[in-house]
């Protein structure tokens, strides 16, 4: 009889160790679902603000001047009104006799201070959007575009 009694407290304890193993898998098994769903929604999430920086970076490239072809050169006039097609007769005809005004003497840049005018850009836009304000707000505050605001904020939002 106590051999019988030893045989199925070992009987049931070897059932409950296969439970609670059985239950433990199950436990893993899950929680391996949810970061895998996880990981998924973040790649979803990535290719989707990969998708968004293209078409700012698109629409930013589609408001830069278009370069000439080597060989020809734009005069001055050329290049301002080119810059705005929208001005008025008026507006071009002061724009031509006043080239030399308006132009300021060019200095020589090194590209460290254009990346750094660059990084102060957006430190600005950076430090503008943690104040609260909207990408309009930026965008009006510091004179950019606001498709400039946007891929700033959405190339800084994704570094982090």
């Amino acid at each position: 009889m106590n051999d019988w009694m030893n045989a199925e407290a070992l009987s049931l304890v070897l059932d409950l160790s296969l439970v609670v193993a059985v239950l433990v898998l199950w436990g893993l098994w899950f929680q391996q679902g949810k970061q895998r769903k996880n990981v998924e929604q973040m790649l979803q999430q990535a290719a989707k603000d990969l998708q968004a920086a293209t078409t700012l970076l698109d629409q930013v490239m589609m408001q830069m001047p278009k370069q000439q072809p080597e060989g020809v050169k734009q005069s001055k006039e050329e290049h301002v009104l080119s810059k705005e097609p929208s001005l008025t007769p008026r507006e071009q005809a002061y724009i031509k006799q006043n080239i030399q005004k308006l132009q300021t003497p060019k200095l020589k840049r090194k590209e460290s201070s254009v990346s750094q005018q660059e990084d102060n850009i957006a430190a600005k836009i950076m430090r503008l959007h943690r104040e609260g304000l909207d990408m309009k707000g930026i965008a009006k505050r510091l004179s950019l575009p606001i498709a400039q605001v946007r891929l700033m904020l959405l190339l800084q939002t994704s570094k982090a």
